[in-house]
């Protein structure tokens, strides 16, 4: 495989998450030939570089998923499920067009005949749609996705929420992500205020997707100092959720039938929520011109991703 600079690794992490280029100084802001970088040596630096490659493990049973001829059925839940994994497997591969495709033809020709699964799989293709730079068309997915929530599932919109914030700022709507943050909050209170979920991870999650658009809002609007509490505040609440499902589930790529992934088993969403987390704190790092700082937090997201998919972890806190 070959070797990813950290440069690479940290543009390869913000395309996977189609987070939006908020704003942050550029070359005229900051006195680039006074700044002193941090010492560093040779061994470190080939160190990261070996460490930063993706894990043949994992790359070779998404090649393997891709093998899978496509099943010569009528049965719309098992295509479902056959060209979910696909996508999956593209998506591993970093394959974004090819999952794009996959996911398209999941929502418009073999929709899941279970509501939470739809859900899902429609979040998962607006994400792709918004990778692709598509961002109106993804709020718009999820717009329509959060309308068709059931109220028994609600804990959906909260997440569709915070994407539907994301794109917004991506898309310079400032008003757009503010009201979806409103109504992320005003969900929690709601969900809270009618007894104890079902599992405790899930208002650990809900919190998270709070701290994190919080932050997001806040690095839009230049206030990096504020942003950097709302990130502070996420990350700890992403490595309580990640210490909690250690173990449980696996992915789509494991599971030969379809089964739903969220707050309780969702481990590599988790891992991936931590790898933007640390870079949008990178970036509020970057915006109160703490270069070394911005370093040091854009490196620690590479060690998540390297860990993404290994059953053993180890967390920064």
């Amino acid at each position: 495989m070959r070797k990813l600079s950290l440069l690479v690794t940290f543009i390869m992490c913000c395309s996977i998450f189609a987070a939006p280029s908020f704003a942050a100084p550029t070359r005229d802001d900051v006195d680039l030939e006074n700044v002193k970088a941090p010492p560093r040596d040779i061994k470190d630096i080939l160190g990261v570089l070996q460490q930063a490659k993706q894990d043949e493990g994992l790359v070779n049973k998404a090649k393997a998923v891709l093998a899978i001829p496509e099943p010569k059925t009528d049965d719309r839940d098992e295509l479902n499920n056959y060209f979910y994994r696909r996508a999956a497997a593209e998506e591993t591969l970093e394959n974004s067009k090819a999952a794009f495709e996959d996911y398209k033809k999941i929502i418009t020709e073999f929709p899941s005949s279970k509501i939470d699964l739809q859900v899902d799989e429609r979040v998962r293709y607006a994400v792709s749609e918004a990778m692709r730079g598509n961002y109106l068309s993804a709020r718009n997915t999820l717009e329509q996705t959060w309308a068709m929530v059931p109220q028994d599932q609600r804990g959906w919109k909260l997440g569709i929420d915070r994407n539907i914030a994301r794109y917004c700022l991506a898309l310079g709507d400032f008003e757009c992500a503010k009201a979806s943050a409103e109504r992320l909050e005003s969900g929690i209170n709601e969900l809270l205020s009618r007894g104890r979920p079902r599992s405790y991870l899930y208002p650990l999650s809900w919190r998270m997707n709070y701290e994190w658009t919080q932050g997001q809002i806040f690095l839009y609007q230049g206030k990096y100092v504020e942003a950097e509490r709302s990130f502070g505040k996420a990350l700890p609440l992403n490595l309580e959720i990640l210490n909690g499902i250690e173990g449980n589930g696996k992915d789509a790529l494991d599971n030969e039938k379809r089964l739903l992934q969220d707050s309780t088993n969702n481990r590599q969403g988790f891992y991936q929520s931590r790898i933007a987390i640390l870079i949008d704190l990178s970036k509020a790092f970057l915006g109160q011109k703490k270069l070394i700082d911005a370093e040091y937090w854009s490196r620690e997201a590479v060690w998540p991703k390297l860990l993404a998919n290994k059953s053993c972890f180890t967390l920064f806190n």
